[in-house]
């Protein structure tokens, strides 16, 4: 359902769940929380578990982790998992009319900027690799992608579009926070990148001519902010000397955004120009902000999404950047 006001634009599926029942579990099963569910239990977990996810895609972020981990042991569920079902499709029926509000001209379109917020818990999730069989120790990508206005870049805050979310296992297992908040920032940023492209043609920029010629063009056209809350991350993407990491495939990752992030206008990604400061006018830009303005931190844990409601119900977004240097 979409409505529209003078103040904005909000999206809802209050109906969608309305043929959607919980999952019948006898009462002298409930206290035996380890137990393997059945095959009639698994076929209605899957039922929940698909209109949930339907809702979550469309308009429900806050729900996007919690059906992510549903997902991942379906095919080998517990009771517990049944009775965590149930209460995630509670909560969303109680909730039924939260959705995303788009506010009314909060900045000029060809003014805008990207901005990528990227986020990670440290092998606390699980995956499933086979049907029926689960791997520990995997690692969550919670990340936004968010249309903002140009003063975002230096204040921090304003009203923002929400375009699109995602929270998923990273399939690589991470050694470590950094592995996994690099895996997790490498995702947004393709993310990002791949949006910055689609705008630059949708502008009726492209004069047509050589692709490679356009690529570049496009990537000066706009900045692309990416805001992260790892700060071994930022220092190692940010500062003159390359930080050496012992995981060669961690190196390599890094490395592959450095190549983004120091690039000066006009070059090549593929080429950028090290040099002993950061190139002045760059438009791929990092910023490390404070943990608890990490608005995608519910998309990795099972936690209260406070932040992530306040930009769902009313497109605003604050963050406290850490560091005013970067």
């Amino acid at each position: 359902m979409i409505r529209q006001t003078d103040e904005g634009i909000l999206v809802t599926c209050p109906n969608v769940l309305d043929r959607t029942k919980a999952i019948f579990i006898e009462p002298s099963r409930r206290l035996q929380r380890g137990a393997e569910a059945t095959q009639a239990e698994i076929a209605q977990l899957r039922s929940v578990v698909g209109s949930l996810a339907w809702l979550g895609r469309v308009c429900r972020p806050d729900l996007s982790f919690s059906i992510n981990q549903l997902q991942s042991v379906q095919g080998k569920a517990r009771v517990q998992d049944l009775i965590q079902a149930n209460k995630v499709l509670n909560h969303a029926l109680k909730t039924r009319d939260k959705g995303i509000f788009y506010p009314a001209k909060p900045f000029l379109f060809e003014e805008a900027i990207l901005i990528s917020v990227t986020d990670a818990s440290h092998a606390a999730s699980l995956e499933q690799v086979h049907i029926g069989q689960l791997a520990g120790h995997r690692s969550q990508s919670g990340r936004l992608l968010l249309l903002a206005p140009a003063s975002f870049e230096t204040k921090g805050e304003g009203y923002v579009h929400l375009l699109s979310w995602s929270s998923n296992t990273i399939k690589r297992v991470c050694r470590s926070t950094l592995q996994a908040e690099t895996l997790s920032l490498q995702l947004g940023s393709e993310e990002c990148e791949h949006l910055r492209q689609c705008l630059y043609y949708m502008k009726n920029l492209s004069s047509g001519g050589i692709p490679s010629k356009n690529y570049v063009m496009a990537l000066d056209h706009m900045i692309c902010l990416w805001l992260t809350d790892c700060r071994s991350l930022s220092d190692h993407l940010m500062t003159a000397g390359m930080q050496e990491v012992s995981d060669k495939r961690l190196a390599i990752d890094l490395t592959s955004l450095r190549q983004e992030a120091w690039r000066a206008p006009g070059e090549d990604v593929g080429n950028p120009t090290y040099t002993d400061s950061i190139p002045e006018n760059r438009t791929t830009l990092v910023k490390w902000i404070d943990t608890k303005s990490m608005v995608a931190d519910a998309l990795t844990k099972e936690m209260k999404p406070d932040q992530l409601s306040e930009l769902t119900s009313k497109g605003w977004l604050q963050v406290t950047y850490a560091s005013s240097h970067l």
